[in-house]
């Protein structure tokens, strides 16, 4: 899958992770990686009470600290695909 799909397949996902006030736990990481080696795609959704206030920095760390690839960030939504 391209970017383009990606981002286009995206839009109908609904968010199966929750970045909250406890900010990105190892435990969040395991579940995003499980999830995005079963599904390809992963929509998170970074909460007002993410410690770090930015949405693009927690992206970011998202994307360096698991498997996926950052595609996509849409408000407080992070769009991640599974790097082979």
């Amino acid at each position: 899958m391209d970017v383009e799909e990606a981002k286009i397949e995206g839009q109908d996902l609904q968010a199966t992770l929750h970045v909250g006030k406890e900010g990105i736990t190892r435990s969040l990481l395991n579940e995003l990686d499980n999830q995005l080696e079963k599904r390809g795609l992963v929509k998170v959704k970074v909460n007002r009470n993410d410690p770090t206030q930015n949405v693009e920095k927690t992206a970011e760390e998202l994307e360096k600290s698991s498997i996926g690839e950052l595609i996509e960030v849409r408000g407080k939504t992070v769009l991640l695909l599974y790097e082979e």
